[in-house]
């Protein structure tokens, strides 16, 4: 399988055009049709990178907080809560 564009992405919220989804260079990821409610599809769109690399912080212990990950680093509590919790308010716009 291959890799998806790292990130982060960004949308472009526009009211009244498509919201286009970018990488960092301005590539295009994604074109989100324009609604009201895809605008909140958009941002959940472009915070899919973060999404997956809080929940790969999470996960990638196993148990208990502070077990070592792939390059030997520990992740504590608090930077995978903060992880999560940015992840979070960029899907929802917070």
């Amino acid at each position: 399988m291959s890799q998806h564009t790292p990130g982060p992405w960004h949308a472009t919220l526009k009211p009244g055009l498509n919201y286009p989804v970018h990488d960092e260079r301005g590539r295009p990821i994604a074109y989100v049709e324009w609604r009201e409610e895809n605008e909140a599809n958009a941002r959940l769109i472009a915070a899919a990178p973060k999404l997956l690399e809080a929940l790969e912080m999470v996960l990638s212990k196993g148990g208990p907080f502070g077990w070592p990950v792939e390059d030997h680093a520990f992740y504590t509590e608090e930077e995978a809560n903060k992880a999560a919790n940015e992840a979070i308010a960029a899907a929802t716009g917070e």
